[in-house]
């Protein structure tokens, strides 16, 4: 994925560079009373294009923040649990291995059916 980024990324530049290099003619610009005299044309519409990218990458640091974050938080818990299964698997094998432990058998007590349940709540 980062290989795509990188081509994208590399595409855009070559893009803007080619766009520089064939618009090279001077404007005039007035902003607000701001005159600012022979200012090539490919400056004028490629800043705004940087600053707006600049603009869209700083909006979206918040998200990718909480992202990293939450993937931290979710990898501790999966690396806690592994933990505790490992710990369990050896417990279990180890009761397993000892001859002192052996399982319980017991009988279960008779249960009433459910007719005379239903007879003896009444």
């Amino acid at each position: 994925m980062a290989l795509i980024w990188l081509l994208v990324g590399g595409l855009l530049v070559a893009l803007l560079w080619t766009f520089g290099a064939q618009n090279g003619q001077a404007v005039d610009l007035q902003y607000f009373g701001i005159l600012v005299d022979d200012a090539p044309l490919w400056l004028v519409t490629v800043v705004p294009a940087v600053l707006g990218l600049l603009a869209g990458l700083l909006m979206s640091l918040p998200s990718r923040f909480r992202g990293m974050v939450s993937s931290r938080r979710l990898n501790k818990q999966i690396g806690e649990r592994d933990r505790t299964i490992d710990a369990l698997q050896r417990r279990i094998a180890e009761l397993e291995r000892s001859p002192a432990v052996q399982p319980v058998e017991r009988e279960l007590p008779d249960l009433p059916d459910a007719s005379t349940r239903t007879r003896l709540r009444a």
